[in-house]
């Protein structure tokens, strides 16, 4: 069968070291604001009162520092090896930030649906530790994204 590309697909998200930045700042800014709110004497003892939410005002806050600091480093080192797909009748082409396409058989990709069908993973069948999971409306024209890839590809 002949090679023919029927559609491009480039990434929406930021997958920049700027982005990334951005992202973890966001959700120590998050951490922080809980943090102090909880802390102000008036909130505080409002959230004493009620079993339901007394943990808030405990040191728990600092264990969750440690989950935080995880949760940056693997932002900052998640790797993105491509910012656009070219999806073929016979495969996928994943394009790197240098425009330098590397082509991979239908038959060398193994794709399948993420929770409820909202999102897509797809993993190499020679590296089976490369997968990569993307929410379809991380893509641009995601729903032709999907009916070319439930077309052509066999998505499980």
């Amino acid at each position: 069968m002949e090679k023919n590309q029927v559609s491009s697909h480039s990434l929406k998200s930021d997958y920049s070291i700027k982005g990334k930045i951005k992202d973890a700042i966001i959700g120590w800014v998050i951490y922080f604001a809980f943090l102090f709110v909880t802390r102000i004497p008036e909130i505080s003892n409002l959230l004493l009162q009620t079993e339901t939410f007394a943990f808030l005002t405990s040191d728990l806050w600092y264990f969750f520092a440690v989950f935080m600091i995880a949760g940056t480093i693997i932002t900052l080192v998640k790797k993105h090896p491509f910012v656009k797909l070219n999806i073929y009748n016979t495969g996928v082409g994943f394009v790197d930030k240098g425009g330098i396409e590397k082509y991979l058989d239908y038959e060398k990709i193994e794709l399948s649906y993420g929770k409820m069908q909202e999102s897509i993973t797809i993993e190499l069948i020679e590296d089976k530790k490369t997968s990569y999971d993307y929410a379809w409306k991380e893509f641009t024209q995601p729903d032709i994204l999907r009916n070319n890839l439930e077309r052509y590809g066999t998505i499980k």
